[in-house]
């Protein structure tokens, strides 16, 4: 059988099980030229294959409902099905070539006269997205077999320009079809990009931008399109007119080598910089389209700061989160007792006995230190903290959005108040941001020993294994023993907390300001010290497979005490007005805090403790000191922004290095925008953190926001266990993730392409490739800031988030420049999560 005739019996075969709606599952306009037409086929596949097959994957079932009922299945058997399953996407998953076919397509319309009698594609190009998990039908006979829901998408190029007011139908030879208006006014069109959350307005610049790329087409041109007009959503009428203006073409100067290309677009900007009229609007392109809606105004942030305050309130451990608060519940998770072990600190920082090198994976080796050495004789009341992704631990660094949320709390003290988070502790007088910083303390105040002494690190034995709700999470957790650098950290937390809190209880001030000072002096004594503590525990040898004795020496430095200790130190003497605090503040903090910023600081937490140094009113401190501190943090803002300047999209990231762990996250580096704006009071700084703010809120390539639950467009696939067991299809909101970092190798070795393996044969195999030509690699060259890879449980590096890495800075970024008491509205309080369907991040346009 020819490709031709066996596309055609495919075709028939496909078309006799579609779903009963036979719907194109998503059509998008770039162009009154170019549409795309979105499809996923995974349940119709999936069919196929298992009528081609049935008796042979009937046998083997058994051996998947052992493994969900956490049975010992037949692990051969299991991978055989795979294998079948392989093999059996091979035959009928046609779609890549049939949607690389114009002849597969026609397009029809009833009032255009162009396509009064159905019109092929002049050209057809077909790609392939990771929607995310596989979402098998209930009791699919096939769970399991596959890890990822992939979309298929067909850009269209026509031969002949959609007519404004007209109506479109497109029809696929697999019986699928689907039905559009193209209308300039309603129609969204995704090249249109704009901040979703919002733009305020007295932000020194406002942009909206356009730009789209078409795979082995490249840049789309929109050079005909000379102006845009901002409307008024409620009527559409006109608010604004402005020039649309090419800001940058396509060039392969970016990343690695200077040879990539940012976005595969020629980016064209709209300013409307002097446009400040507060209201609720879009951008209108006369013949092309408009953007989703957005607001202006002092408080056009205010929901996406709400939302992401309230994913800290969301990735809560130790309590329920109830239907009262939100819709997203949850039972009771990880409550007490706690246990002891001899895991020291933060964790980490295990070294061979044998020399300088680290002990390999030491993730693992916390793991084993845990399980080895687990008391359960010792019984500890710990609770409380927030999650991270799908992992359940809590370390000293979630200081960090503690100090992120204290610090917003302190430069725009008026923005947040009382009642605004709608949490359980609103109404206690108290405003909610710091309530919610009080949340992330108290587990730590819980850990502290009698002598001040604090933990660093609530764990357990292995990161969460089975999809399940938090609360059915049974492991054992320890406490580490408490380390000079742990300790430090709390401190600095509760001495911070001591002074802002005093302004509205004086008596909770003074007990956080005690616990803060017992954690100082522990921390500060050298007797105290862990550097150098051995420990054995007993370790499979890579080689021999046989467990060994090992010999681990910790070695995580004293020196590290300064990372906090400027920031306790000043918060001690600013309570106390005690010299001897700002002397240690200047003597034994100050110049090493100084000489760690220089290096990455992402990763470092010296950036509060420097501020507050700098910027707070400290009478007798040393003014060339503090100068040369202001100036630190000024620099590091000041080299953002001639980069910000020539990015494309006006983003900062150190342009040649990993955008891993948050580095891509434009948040991280708006932080030291704002340190410096609140500093020097110069409108150039808190233009780039908003520019920053604009990127993460949409302003990008893929038209997304960053954070979930913020817009129209967001991340659906995320990596957090609650989101994906909850039975909810909208992911948990306010969830910053790592987001556009790179393709990941499952979405490269699964969705790209894919090896199939012969079922009887481990050494025989093949390689399929499901992009067009041009993509066929096992890496294929795609822009840079699109580049991702959604999924609940895999992909790590572009769907993992961490409350210190990507959320603490992303509510500081959104809190920074609100305006004067806002408060969320009745509906806002009250969203309900939307079905897939009605998720417009779904199916993401690549």
């Amino acid at each position: 059988m020819n490709m031709k005739t066996s596309i055609s019996v495919f075709v028939i075969l496909f078309s006799a099980c579609l779903h009963a709606e036979n719907k194109i599952d998503r059509i998008y306009v770039l162009t009154p030229d170019w549409i795309v037409a979105v499809n996923d086929y995974m349940d119709d596949t999936d069919q196929l294959i298992y009528s081609d097959n049935k008796a042979e994957f009937d046998k083997i079932l058994p051996e998947i409902e052992k493994m969900e009922k956490d049975e010992k299945p037949n692990w051969v058997a299991i991978k055989r099905r795979a294998r079948m399953w392989q093999n059996g996407y091979e035959k009928f998953s046609k779609q890549h070539a049939l949607m690389s076919d114009p002849k597969f397509f026609s397009v029809l319309s009833e009032d255009d006269a162009k396509f009064a009698k159905p019109q092929n594609p002049v050209r057809s190009i077909h790609w392939v997205n990771s929607l995310g998990d596989r979402k098998h039908r209930e009791a699919s006979p096939l769970r399991g077999c596959f890890n990822y829901e992939v979309g298929h998408y067909a850009y269209l190029n026509l031969p002949s320009p959609l007519q404004n007011g007209k109506k479109y139908t497109i029809k696929q030879d697999d019986g699928r079809s689907g039905t559009f208006v193209f209308d300039d006014r309603k129609t969204v069109n995704r090249s249109i990009k704009v901040n979703q959350a919002g733009y305020l307005s007295d932000a020194p610049q406002k942009f909206a931008y356009l730009g789209a790329w078409v795979p082995s087409v490249g840049a789309v041109d929109f050079s005909k399109y000379p102006e845009f007009r901002i409307l008024k959503t409620d009527d559409l009428s006109e608010a604004f007119t402005g020039k649309i203006v090419l800001r940058a073409k396509d060039e392969k100067k970016w990343g690695y080598k200077a040879s990539q290309s940012y976005s595969g677009e020629d980016v064209y900007e709209m300013d409307f910089s002097g446009f400040k009229t507060p209201g609720k609007y879009i951008i209108y392109i006369p013949g092309l389209g408009r953007s989703w809606d957005f607001e202006i105004g002092k408080n056009a942030v205010g929901a996406a700061f709400y939302t992401a305050m309230r994913g800290m309130y969301h990735q809560r451990c130790g309590c329920a989160l109830d239907g009262k608060y939100t819709a997203w519940t949850r039972g009771l998770c990880h409550p007490p007792p706690v246990y002891g072990c001899k895991l020291l600190g933060g964790g980490g920082q295990w070294f061979l006995d044998s020399g300088e090198k680290a002990a390999k994976n030491s993730n693992n080796f916390d793991f084993e230190i845990i399980r080895q050495t687990a008391d359960l004789s010792q019984k500890f009341d710990i609770w409380g903290g927030w999650h991270d992704a799908a992992d359940y631990d809590r370390g000293e660094y979630h200081h960090r959005p503690v100090w992120d949320m204290l610090g917003l709390y302190e430069i725009n003290p008026r923005a947040f108040i009382d009642g605004q988070l709608n949490i359980p502790e609103s109404g206690n007088g108290i405003p909610d941001i710091l309530d919610e910083a009080k949340y992330g303390i108290d587990i730590w105040k819980r850990s502290q020993d009698k002598d001040g002494g604090v933990s660093g690190r609530i764990e357990t034995t292995q990161h969460p294994g089975k999809r399940q709700m938090p609360e059915f999470e049974k492991l054992n957790f320890c406490r580490s023993i408490p380390t000079r650098q742990s300790t430090m950290f709390y401190a600095a937390s509760a001495a911070t907390f001591a002074r802002i809190i005093k302004d509205f209880d004086r008596k909770m001030s003074d007990e956080y300001y005690n616990s803060a000072l017992a954690a100082y002096k522990w921390a500060m004594n050298p007797a105290n010290s862990r550097e150098k503590t051995e420990l054995t525990i007993d370790m499979k040898d890579e080689k021999t497979k046989k467990e060994e004795k090992v010999k681990l020496i910790y070695k995580g430095k004293d020196e590290r005490v300064c990372f906090a200790g400027l920031q306790a130190a000043v918060n001690f003497y600013l309570v106390s007005n005690d010299p001897a605090f700002l002397k240690d503040a200047e003597e034994k903090f100050a110049p090493d805090s100084i000489r760690y910023f220089k290096s990455w600081p992402n990763y470092l937490i010296v950036q509060w403790g420097l501020f507050e140094y700098a910027w707070l009113d400290l009478k007798g401190a040393r003014e060339g000191l503090r100068e040369q501190a202001r100036k630190e943090l000024i620099s590091f803002a000041d080299q953002e922004l001639e980069p910000q300047k020539n990015s494309p999209y006006r983003n900062f990231w150190f342009d040649g290095k990993s955008r891993s762990w948050g580095s891509g996250v434009p948040s991280t580096w708006a932080k030291y925008a704002i340190l410096a704006y609140f500093l020097t009071k110069d409108d150039k700084y808190k233009n780039s953190a908003l520019l920053n703010l604009d990127f993460q809120m949409g302003c990008n390539p893929l038209g997304m926001v960053q954070t979930t639950g913020i817009g129209q467009v967001f991340p659906c696939e995320i990596q957090d266990m609650e989101s994906r067991s909850d039975g909810i299809d909208e992911p948990v909101p306010g969830i910053t993730t790592y987001g556009i970092v790179d393709v990941p190798y499952g979405v490269r070795g699964n969705v790209y392409s894919m090896e199939i393996f012969s079922v009887d044969n481990d050494k025989e195999s093949h390689k399929l490739y499901f992009l067009p030509e041009g993509f066929k690699v096992d890496k294929p060259e795609i822009p840079m800031w699109r580049q991702l890879g959604p999924h609940s449980s895999i992909n790590p590096e572009c769907n993992e988030f961490t409350i210190h890495e990507t959320m603490g800075q992303t509510v500081l970024m959104l809190g920074a420049f609100l305006g004067e008491g806002w408060t969320p509205d009745k509906a806002l309080k009250e969203r309900k999560p939307k079905k897939y369907g009605e998720l417009e991040g779904f199916f993401w346009l690549p």
